[in-house]
């Protein structure tokens, strides 16, 4: 229970550590969601968007562009079974939360704090990809043992498809074998007979 807790508690260090990061200083203080002409603001909600996204993208993809994720990144798990967890964990965070940024990094804003904001991550989340792809990095990942990486794999491989410019095109040629390879290494795994078919 203790290990639990620490767990917890070293996990919201690991989040709010993105506090003091440059992308959040750049971005205008949000306003309470406000009305115009009894309209929702749509300005509103796109500044509590780019805060949100900023608070939880920045201390995974920022570590992981550093080769420095499993260093810092805590692990929880149900009854104290880190190990287990620590095989699958890392790449969860990282497909995804790749799977849903892309659409953005595809095709997000290019001036202005946002695209300062989008650039930053999009240069992280390349280097991120190179570094969780190469077996010499100490952030290379598990795609094929035990079941789980099917699923997170998947992930990964749909947020390249959402953003092929700037999460494959913009990638090296070795980064991109890199890439190829850990996918296909994934092949070995038998999905249950569930929806990890789609994957």
């Amino acid at each position: 229970m203790s290990e639990q807790k620490n767990s917890g508690i070293n996990r919201r260090r690991f989040v709010q550590g993105c506090l003091s990061v440059p992308a959040l200083a750049s971005l205008p203080v949000m306003p309470s969601v406000g009305t115009l002409n009894g309209a929702p603001d749509a300005t509103d909600d796109r500044t509590t968007w780019l805060r949100i996204v900023t608070k939880v993208s920045t201390p995974v993809l920022e570590a992981l562009s550093q080769r420095k994720l499993k260093e810092k990144m805590p692990v929880e798990a149900p009854h104290g079974n880190v190990a287990d967890r620590r095989q699958f964990t890392y790449l969860e965070a990282m497909g995804r939360l790749l799977c849903g940024l892309a659409p953005w990094l595809e095709s997000g804003a290019t001036s202005g704090d946002e695209g300062t904001t989008r650039a930053r991550f999009a240069d992280w989340a390349r280097m991120g990809i190179q570094s969780a792809t190469d077996p010499a990095s100490p952030d290379f990942m598990n795609f094929s043992k035990g079941s789980q990486p099917v699923v997170d794999t998947a992930f990964l491989a749909l947020a390249i498809v959402r953003a092929p410019d700037e999460l494959w095109r913009k990638l090296d040629s070795k980064t991109q074998h890199q890439v190829i390879a850990a996918l296909e290494s994934s092949r070995v795994i038998r999905p249950f007979y569930s929806n990890w078919l789609l994957f």
